[in-house]
């Protein structure tokens, strides 16, 4: 009874969307076309070259043109200012950086100058390491203004290993501290 009464539900719903379908179908077929719109005549004068033929001089050609290279170190040339200028500088010398640093020559030098037995071979051998850092990630830039910060950025490095106050040959005395004298008391 009950699969009776689907089914003549299902029926009933296909014979109205049918009836529905038929109805949109003939409104449809009893609207009147839109004729096609002409398509308007630009009178533009058609230009054509033919083989052999040199182009019209208003026609740029191609071997003038600038190679896409060209084109972006023009863009990549345009200074956003200052403090962009440097920003974009630190970030390049610090990707050239992160690539070098994991050389196996490099990797060793920093390995040797942390376990020197002295202060004073640690510093040289410090100095060396960032010599030969420098100078790789100098070899890897791509402009002369890279080359200018990484050269900047080598002489930070190696000054911070320098120590003034410190003997540099046997034999010869620190830079003397200054005396203070004693006041004496005069209410004695």
């Amino acid at each position: 009874m009950r699969a009776k009464s689907t089914l003549f539900i299902c029926l009933g719903l296909l014979l109205t969307r049918f009836a529905c379908g038929q109805e949109a179908a003939s409104a449809l077929a009893s609207t009147p076309t839109p004729s096609p719109t002409p398509v308007p005549d630009l009178l533009i004068p058609a230009q054509s070259v033919m083989p052999g033929e040199t182009p019209p001089p208003d026609i740029p050609k191609l071997d003038s043109m600038p190679a896409l290279s060209q084109l972006d170190a023009a863009f990549h040339k345009s200074s956003l200012g200052k403090e962009a200028d440097e920003n974009r500088l630190r970030l390049e010398a610090r990707d050239l950086k992160n690539r070098v640093i994991r050389e196996p020559e490099l990797v060793a030098a920093r390995k040797t100058a942390d376990t020197a037995a002295t202060d004073a071979a640690k510093r040289e051998l410090l100095r060396a390491y960032y010599s030969s850092l420098y100078s790789r990630m100098r070899s890897l830039a791509a402009s002369a203004d890279l080359r200018k910060f990484i050269d900047t950025e080598e002489q930070a490095h190696i000054s911070s290993t320098a120590q003034p106050r410190v003997r540099p040959i046997a034999g010869l005395s620190a830079t003397p501290k200054p005396r203070h004298h004693k006041k004496k008391d005069k209410s004695q």
